[in-house]
């Protein structure tokens, strides 16, 4: 398995009881976005054809006050639009491990804008640089 870092990463938040117990585990883990995450998966496709990894960051829900965990990207199921049982995205990580100490959210730069993530970013997710942290 190859340690290169694709270009793009992605940062998302969950609860910390959440990502305490996903990082106990050693395993994969799988968890459900109720958005589709149709920038990402296209990033995914690319990284994929040249052997590279995405990383995905997260924040805890509680807070939103830096990066506390990161992981890697393995797969990413998108539903159609418009779904019958609504939008989605299955997302399967691994390697997700502790930042200590965390990173303030400011070190991320949005692909789309260049600009950081401001303290206390609650969108859902955001399409980053990979930050050198990682």
């Amino acid at each position: 398995m190859t340690t290169e870092l694709y270009p793009v990463a992605v940062y998302t938040i969950r609860h910390s009881n959440i990502l305490s117990d996903w990082a106990k585990g050693g395993k994969p883990i799988n968890f459900r976005e109720n958005k589709r995450w149709v920038s990402i998966a296209a990033h995914l496709k690319k990284a994929n054809a040249i052997g590279a990894r995405i990383p995905i960051l997260f924040a805890v829900g509680e807070t939103t006050d830096g990066v506390i965990y990161v992981g890697l990207l393995d797969s990413l199921i998108v539903s159609e639009p418009a779904a019958a049982n609504g939008e989605y995205t299955e997302v399967t990580v691994s390697s997700l491990r502790r930042l200590d100490p965390k990173r303030p959210l400011n070190e991320l730069r949005l692909v789309s804008t260049g600009k950081a993530l401001s303290e206390g970013f609650i969108r859902p997710y955001a399409i980053c640089h990979t930050p050198s942290f990682v």
